[in-house]
């Protein structure tokens, strides 16, 4: 672990300084603003404070990964609105998006979904890279 942090040395800096904001806050925040509570960060209870510890460092980038997918949802079904795509949102699977199109209409609702997900978050500060899969049924 201490040859990663040496060969990382942004990742102990960044988990020094989350949870001081956790323990002075009593929580965390995504890149979006959104707030996470961690109670117990605080804790004289060993085993209870660095479970939230662990919370506290790891939330901000689910979470922000979260609202991610959240935009990008929400910007692709008004794309698909916008311009009547034959598509629809079935579910959401962590990073992953799984829709029903239709067959002539498969192109261009890849595209929008790319290029949706890609954009959805301009001040991550890193570019997203998206693969759409396509299949007949639902176990391709």
């Amino acid at each position: 672990i201490a040859k990663y942090f040496r060969q990382y040395q942004g990742v102990q800096s960044y988990m020094n300084q989350t949870l001081h904001q956790a323990r002075m806050r009593g929580y965390v925040e995504t890149l979006w603003g959104r707030r996470i509570h961690v109670p117990g960060v605080s804790s004289s209870r060993v085993n209870l404070r660095k479970a939230a510890e662990r919370i506290a460092i790891n939330a901000p980038v689910q979470g922000t990964a979260a609202d991610l997918m959240k935009i990008a949802m929400i910007n692709l079904e008004r794309r698909i609105r916008r311009e009547r795509l034959p598509a629809r949102i079935v579910m959401q699977v962590h990073d992953e998006l799984v829709m029903e199109v239709a067959a002539n209409a498969t192109g261009p609702v890849a595209k929008a979904m790319t290029e949706e997900m890609e954009s959805a978050m301009p001040a991550l500060g890193v570019p997203l890279v998206v693969n759409t899969d396509l299949g007949d049924h639902w176990s391709h």
